[in-house]
């Protein structure tokens, strides 16, 4: 809930974004996690493991061509 309060205050920080994601990814949110990770890696493309946390979600999500190109 902290998480999701700060994302009101401050949804252009790479970092809260990521770790939002990666608390609901732990718990196999993995849909809800997803728009998060996608705004993580909007924000730093050029941060690999934020292409990285992307691809993984969406290869959960059975959404393979996309998680690929992440990767």
């Amino acid at each position: 809930e902290a998480y999701k309060t700060s994302l009101h205050l401050d949804f252009s920080s790479p970092e809260i974004c990521s770790n939002l994601a990666m608390i609901l990814s732990t718990f196999n949110q993995h849909q809800e996690a997803l728009q998060y990770f996608r705004q993580a890696a909007r924000l730093q493309p050029h941060v690999a493991q934020m292409q990285f946390n992307l691809g993984v979600c969406l290869f959960r999500l059975h959404q393979i061509p996309e998680a690929e190109a992440a990767l």
